[in-house]
């Protein structure tokens, strides 16, 4: 041994399971892996790129070396990740840690560690900049516990999961699922919060540089033996469903104690991997109870074969999902915000995309191309196509224990629904119908446009009002509301016959919006039946001996999930027990704000007026009227106006409310940001296009270079200020900023999302113009399969689509359809808004002149 080894200056590591070691050991006892000498650290005390001062090493994992360190600019904690120096020789190595920054930082979810940055130590190790975490993972939680109480592993799943299926979406695959990786940290209040971490195994499947390939080549062999899919295991290519085996392996060491195979060596554990059968729950823990399905899910996620196991992890979740809200009623009725994600099913098998366009086609899902198809299209549920996307039931495709074990040692005894690959075809006639076009031209510039879903145009994915949660808890935002107005201005270079989805906020009106959300694919899927807020059924949850806090929280995890109904029953119970307890100073006004919110986007206008005016009462007689809190009651009161048409008071309230966000400092100061934006769709719905430029560019400046705007509040102030420049002629600038706010909604929101449709609808208009039918027909199914799956809760974007669709079809002499489209928007928004109103009458006028 070496003096430098002898005096202790060295250590030693194993890469597989990253423990250290200071005996005089070759090999790991727990992996049997040849251990590593790392240098003692000479880093602790140093600083990196002039702002990162190194505190104290935390531990090591099978890459690098993790650091505390304090970030001096911004003073505050962040962890840093170094590369194991005697790892920077291998080229394959660099390339895999320049991976893992390329994957982590592509992520954006509460559930996934957060990597801020990048790069190179002065001795040319490079390193990574990430969250710094204080808490424990899950791997010493079971070391302590052995097991988890039932409610919190099932919580702990859901949301690894709703993390995992994130990075899925972005086509990233974790490979290195074990319960060291999944950390559980305070978060917000909220105890065993998951983190999942290390990414630096993760593959990129959607590389095309052949950087990724190289590096998954057939043969290399990266991950955890004990949590290794088979074709891991084998050295296959692998996609998304490796992580759901490996998270299946995850659930069942959670559940039953035991790993679900076991092995002497790793190849052992290969072995058993391929071939072997896990034992059922009731051999391994013959005294514990499980719930009804819980079984079926792991065995399902363990099945040997790529096919038989859930195809995405969305699907997964939403199983477990619905058995907490089955079996779990506790645990259902006080998920996170981020546990209710929006119903995903987008197969990961789409990588393969000949054979998802051609499933999608046989489930009659419309899509111009594979690449289409690859990104819109979801397993259909239990009642077929037309169904509203509720939470797919667990006996719907769940199988007997026995078929469960059947699948997971690779023998399916389930039946597989025949595949067709039939191409749809999308050709025509491309001649514009120009002065049938004509005819519509304005049909609506003088009525009024409301808010859409809130005029949000700077807001969190919808209603401004919807902010204040996106700027103050970070959260999925794959649920986020509807984005900014549309109808009102998006179609106007076209036809000016899109109807004005602006004038009846989100969902249309009250009934529309509770009607839909019992099937709502925003995200709670049964949460509104299941708690039987609207209905008062028995199994409404009881809010008795919550405190304040928790009440609001239960309102906040429906609201940012489109349950609008749920939320506003919350916030009312919450209100009621402030009155109660006589907390009208704070808590009182927090829950009118919110009823406010609530009763917006339920099209309750009068209701959320009142709301606001109580906000106000309780501000002017504490002399607060120049607080944020009565800033922020002036503005909705705007954008309320907004949405009743009433132009006039509307610019009352938002020229009050702009007047004193302007006097703001500090975090605050970047509302007046949603204050222009709200200015700039009021001027849009008066035909105003200049004034909403002006509006809309100084809010887009704001939150460009603003902390208090995520992505999808940048996309929606971009796709307004899109529909803007189209108006005044600017159309290049307006597709630019149209693109823009599609890409960072595709990014940032799951696939169904209805603010994607709304994107692809603006840029459908754009094609339209062109007259490129056939893109502007793509694009404007798309928005269609989109709101298809959007249920209640988008009807009114389901007309606008139909009837852009039935435009395009008319120009394109496709008769059939045209007459299909028109009918089903004429039928929607005679029942959304009466026969009367103009968007109907446009809708019947398309409709008879398609007839003739």
């Amino acid at each position: 041994m070496s003096k430098e080894a002898q005096s202790g200056s060295y250590r030693k590591v194993c890469l597989t399971c990253g423990k250290e070691f200071t005996e005089d050991i070759v090999l790991c006892p727990d992996d049997d892996e040849l251990l590593t000498p790392v240098k003692t650290d000479s880093l602790i005390g140093t600083m990196l790129s002039g702002k990162y001062e190194i505190l104290e090493k935390l531990g090591a994992g099978g890459m690098g070396l993790v650091y505390k360190a304090k970030h001096t600019l911004m003073k505050r904690m962040v962890a840093i990740k170094i590369m194991l120096p005697q790892l920077i020789a291998s080229v394959s190595a660099l390339k895999r840690f320049k991976q893992e920054a390329q994957a982590a930082s592509s992520l954006n979810h509460p559930n996934i560690l957060t990597v801020y940055d990048f790069g190179v130590t002065p001795d040319g190790m490079p390193y990574l900049v990430m969250d710094f975490l204080e808490g424990t993972n899950l791997s010493k939680m079971l070391d302590a516990n052995q097991h988890l109480p039932l409610d919190a592993a099932v919580d702990i799943f859901i949301q690894a999961a709703s993390g995992l299926g994130h990075a899925h979406r972005k086509g990233i695959v974790h490979r290195d699922l074990k319960p060291a990786n999944i950390m559980l940290v305070e978060w917000e209040g909220r105890k065993n919060f998951v983190k999942v971490v290390d990414f630096g195994m993760a593959k990129i499947t959607g590389a095309v540089d052949g950087e990724s390939e190289d590096l998954t080549k057939s043969g290399e062999v990266f991950g955890s033996p004990l949590y290794m899919s088979p074709e891991q295991c084998m050295g296959k290519t692998l996609d998304a469903r490796s992580d759901i085996y490996s998270f299946g392996c995850v659930m069942y060491r959670v559940l039953t104690g035991v790993t679900a195979v076991s092995g002497q060596s790793a190849i052992e554990c290969f072995s058993n991997h391929v071939s072997g059968v896990p034992r059922c729950f009731a051999e391994v823990v013959p005294d514990f109870q499980f719930p009804p399905g819980l079984e079926e899910i792991v065995f399902k996620a363990m099945a040997k074969e790529p096919e038989q196991r859930y195809q995405s992890m969305d699907e997964l979740k939403d199983d477990l999902v619905e058995l907490a809200r089955k079996e779990m009623s506790g645990l259902y009725g006080t998920l996170s915000g981020s546990i209710y994600a929006q119903k995903e099913t987008n197969s990961v098998a789409s990588l393969n995309m000949s054979e998802v366009a051609a499933q999608a086609r046989a489930e009659g899902v419309a899509a111009a191309d594979e690449e289409v198809v690859s990104q819109t299209v979801r397993v259909p549920s239990a009642g077929g196509t037309d169904a509203p996307p509720v939470f797919r039931s667990i006996t719907t495709d769940a199988r007997t224990p026995e078929q469960a074990r059947a699948a997971a040692s690779g023998k399916d005894t389930t039946d597989k629904p025949a595949v067709s690959a039939e191409k749809q075809s999308q050709t025509g006639p491309q001649k514009v119908d120009e002065a049938q076009l004509r005819t519509f031209v304005g049909a609506g510039a003088g009525s009024g446009a409301g808010s859409g879903s809130g005029s949000g145009a700077g807001s969190g994915g919808g209603s401004v009002k919807s902010q204040t949660v996106a700027a103050s808890r970070k959260y999925d935002s794959s649920a986020l509301p509807r984005p900014v107005i549309i109808g009102a201005v998006v179609l106007v270079l076209i036809v000016g016959v899109l109807s004005f989805v602006a004038f009846s906020g989100k969902n249309g009106d009250s009934k529309t919006s509770s009607s839909g959300s019992g099937g709502s694919s925003t995200g709670l899927g049964g949460f509104n039946s299941v708690l039987n807020v609207v209905g008062g059924g028995d199994n409404k949850p009881s809010n008795a001996g919550l405190a304040f806090e928790e009440i609001m929280k239960r309102g906040h995890a429906a609201f940012e999930h489109g349950d609008y109904a749920v939320a506003l029953d919350q916030y009312n119970s919450a209100l009621a027990l402030a009155k109660e307890k006589g907390r009208y100073e704070k808590q009182v006004p927090e829950a009118q704000i919110w009823i406010n919110k609530a009763c917006f986007e339920l099209g309750k206008y009068d209701d959320a007026l009142a709301a606001c005016r109580a906000v106000l009462k309780v501000r002017e007689s504490a002399g607060q009227m120049s607080s944020p809190e009565a800033s922020e009651a002036l503005n909705d009161m705007g954008e309320i106006y907004l949405a009743k048409g009433n132009f006039k008071e509307s610019r009352l309230y938002l020229d009050k409310a702009l007047k004193i966000r302007k006097t703001f400092t500090g975090p605050e100061k970047d509302k007046v940001a949603e204050t222009m934006a709200a200015l700039g769709n009021l001027s849009l719905a008066q035909n105003k296009p200049r004034d909403a430029v002006k509006y809309l560019s100084q809010a887009l400046s704001i939150a460009e270079f603003s902390l208090a705007f995520n992505p999808i509040d940048k996309a929606n102030i971009e796709s307004a200020l899109g529909q803007a420049y189209q108006l005044t002629g600017k159309i290049m600038k307006a597709r630019d900023l149209y693109e823009k706010a599609l890409d960072l909604r595709e990014k940032s929101l799951s696939p169904d999302n209805p603010a994607i449709a709304d994107s692809l609808v603006t840029l459908g208009s754009i094609e339209y113009h062109a007259k490129r039918l056939d893109e502007a027909r793509e694009h404007f199914e798309r928005a269609l399969d989109i709101n298809k799956r959007s249920g209640g809760s988008r009807q009114d974007g389901l007309a606008d689509a139909q009837f852009c669709l039935a435009m395009v079809c008319k120009a394109q002499n496709d008769k059939g359809k045209a007459q299909e489209y028109a009918q089903g928007a004429y039928e929607i928004r005679k029942t959304l808004f009466g026969e009367k109103d103009d968007r109907t009458v446009q809708a019947l006028k398309l409709m008879q002149s398609v007839s003739q």
